[in-house]
C-alpha cells in the first residue's frame, strides 16, 4: 500500500514537529571527544563523547572513569550489550543508542536519574524493564523500529515525558499507567497493531500531536475526543469507515489526516465553528457531493480529497 505524496509530506512535517525538541549540548559544554582514550588523556572531566559511526561492537570499559559525561552518542554501531560501566555515569543527560543491535535494556537503566533524552530507536528490543519509570527527568524517549509488544505500566512514572516515539513496533494495547503522562505532548503510535484504542485519554491534557497511522483501527476512537489540547491527529492507512461528528468539535484540532481508509460518508451534522485548518481524505470511497458538503460546512478549512 503506497502513501500519497500529500500524506507523506504532511507526515514528514509532523515528524519534524515531533522531534524538533531534540537537545544537543551547547557550545559551553566543552569539547566533543571522539574516543574514550582521547577524552581521558586530554580531560578526564569531559562532558561530551561522540562515538557515532565508529563500527564498534562494544563500549570500552574505561568509559566509567569519565564520570562527568553528560552526553554520549553511540549511534550507528553494532553494540549488542550494555556495558555495565555505562551505569556508573550517573550525571548523564543524553544517551543516543540509535541503530545498534541491542536486545534488552538492563534494570540498571533506572540509575540514570538525570537523563532527559534516551534514544533506543532501531534496535531489537522486545520489552522494557519496570525501572524505566525511575527516569523522573526524562523528557524525550525514542523507541521506534524495535520489536516491543507491550509497555510496562511504570512508564507512567516518567512525569516529565514530553515526546514519546513508538512507531514500527508490535504494540496492541497501552497499560493503565501510561495515561499518567500528563506532560506528554507528542505521541507516535504509527505502524503498530492496534485494533482499538481504549484507556483514560482525558488524562493526557498536554497532548498536541497523535499519530496512529498504519494500524488496524475500524472506528475513530471516541476516547480521543477528550484530548482538549490536540492539534494534529493522523489516522491514515487504517480501516475506518465512519467519522463521528465529535471530531469536528475538538477544541484545538487543526490537522486531521484520514487518508487511505474506508470512509464513504460524512456525519450529517458538521459544526461550522471547527478550528480545523486542513483535512486530508485522499484514498477513501467518498463522493464528490460529500466533499462539497464538507467544504461548505468548513469554508476556512483546506480539504484535500480524491
Amino acid at each position: 500500500m503506497k502513501m500519497s505524496r500529500i500524506s507523506m509530506g504532511i507526515s514528514l512535517l509532523i515528524c519534524c514537529v515531533c522531534f524538533s525538541q531534540t537537545r544537543y549540548p551547547s557550545a559551553d559544554a566543552g569539547k566533543m571527544y571522539t574516543s574514550v582514550s582521547e577524552a581521558f588523556a586530554d580531560n578526564p572531566k569531559a562532558r561530551q563523547l561522540n562515538l557515532r559511526d565508529t563500527q564498534t561492537f562494544f563500549v570500552p570499559t574505561q568509559i566509567k572513569y569519565l564520570t562527568e559525561l553528560r552526553f554520549i552518542n553511540l549511534m550507528n554501531n553494532f553494540v549488542e550489550f550494555w556495558e555495565p560501566s555505562l551505569f556508573e555515569l550517573t550525571k548523564l543527560e543524553v544517551l543516543d543508542f540509535r541503530f545498534n543491535a541491542l536486545k534488552y535494556v538492563p534494570s540498571d537503566v533506572g540509575k540514570y536519574g538525570k537523563l532527559t533524552r534516551l534514544d533506543l530507536a532501531n534496535n531489537y528490543l522486545t520489552s522494557l524493564p519496570n525501572e524505566i519509570g525511575k527516569l523522573r527527568k526524562l523528557e524525550d524517549l525514542h523507541l521506534s523500529a524495535n520489536q516491543l509488544t507491550a509497555l510496562p505500566t511504570q512508564i507512567g512514572s516518567c512525569k516529565k515525558l514530553s515526546v514519546l516515539d513508538l512507531e514500527y513496533n508490535q504494540l496492541h494495547a497501552l497499560p493503565a499507567g501510561f495515561f499518567d503522562l500528563k506532560r506528554l505532548r507528542s505521541l507516535n503510535l504509527g505502524y503498530n497493531q492496534f485494533y482499538e484504542i481504549d484507556g483514560s485519554w482525558h488524562k493526557l491534557k498536554s497532548l498536541e500531536i497523535l499519530n496512529l497511522e498504519f494500524n488496524q483501527l475500524r472506528l475513530l476512537p471516541t476516547a480521543i475526543f477528550e484530548l482538549k489540547a490536540l492539534k494534529s491527529l493522523t489516522l491514515s492507512h487504517n480501516v475506518i469507515a465512519e467519522i463521528p461528528s465529535e471530531v469536528f468539535r475538538m477544541h484545538n484540532l487543526e490537522l486531521l489526516i484520514l487518508s487511505q481508509n474506508d470512509i464513504a460518508k460524512l456525519p450529517l451534522e458538521i459544526p461550522s465553528n471547527s478550528k480545523l485548518k486542513t483535512v486530508i481524505l485522499t484514498g477513501n470511497p467518498i463522493s464528490k457531493n460529500e466533499i462539497l458538503r464538507l467544504k461548505k460546512a468548513l469554508p476556512n478549512c483546506r480539504i484535500i480529497a480524491n
